[in-house]
């Protein structure tokens, strides 16, 4: 799968930044926002959803840990990271458009970040 967000041939050691960097610039493109705005502290709702489906990615898709997670989008708590979790697991469980939208847009997500050949070891 090729994707204009991930530089092919990276070593492992780097695959996490560039799935972060990667993730992070497709779904803020995809909500229309900036990466920047999803990587800040800003607190507004047109923010938060995008940045918490990123972090409810990472988390559910790699093997980073919370702190890193919460790093990656200048957060000082794991808590925060555990919070978008879990608010992204009870909205895809609810029988919404909303929650539909957002299951087949996590699907979207894993097959073009978490399956691309760029980024399986």
């Amino acid at each position: 799968m090729n994707s204009p967000y991930i530089t092919p041939g990276l070593p492992t050691a780097n695959r996490h930044q560039s799935l972060i960097n990667a993730l992070t610039g497709y779904v803020a493109e995809s909500h229309k926002v900036k990466a920047s705005d999803i990587k800040s502290q800003s607190r507004k709702d047109t923010v938060k959803q995008p940045r918490f489906i990123c972090m409810y990615m990472l988390r559910k898709f790699t093997d980073l840990s919370l702190r890193e997670v919460a790093g990656a989008y200048s957060k000082k708590s794991h808590g925060t990271v555990l919070n978008a979790v879990e608010d992204v697991e009870y909205t895809m469980g609810l029988t919404s458009a909303k929650a539909k939208y957002l299951r087949n847009y996590i699907k979207e997500l894993e097959k073009k970040f978490i399956t691309s050949k760029y980024l399986v070891s």
